[in-house]
């Protein structure tokens, strides 16, 4: 009888991890960090699955959109935090009936 090692074959595969501070961010708190998250963001949705890896540091950034099938994971020692700066703030349409965020109330 003849055995066959199949585990390999049903490993799932390897995820991205997508490093911020690969994609341009510096965590020092000062700089908008905001383009390498969304580099890194972009490179899980094309990979279809991964991880964005915040290591230690501050983190300025603007809102960003995240995907499916990403984890975001911020190491110990890591903050994110948004920007004050509110013309980088978008205004995003509310569902039906919710209105169309802090500057049009719901007419329902």
């Amino acid at each position: 009888m003849r055995v066959l090692n199949v585990a390999l074959l049903l490993a799932p595969c390897a995820a991205l991890v997508c490093n911020v501070r690969d994609r341009g961010a510096l965590g020092d708190g000062v700089t908008l960090d905001t383009a390498a998250f969304e580099a890194c963001v972009e490179a899980v949705r094309a990979a279809g699955h991964g991880t964005v890896l915040a290591p230690a540091g501050r983190y300025l950034i603007a809102p960003i959109n995240l995907t499916s099938n990403l984890e975001l994971f911020v190491d110990s020692g890591s903050t994110i935090v948004g920007t004050a700066d509110m013309s980088l703030w978008p205004v995003i349409p509310g569902a039906p009936g919710y209105g169309q965020g802090r500057d049009y109330p719901s007419s329902a």
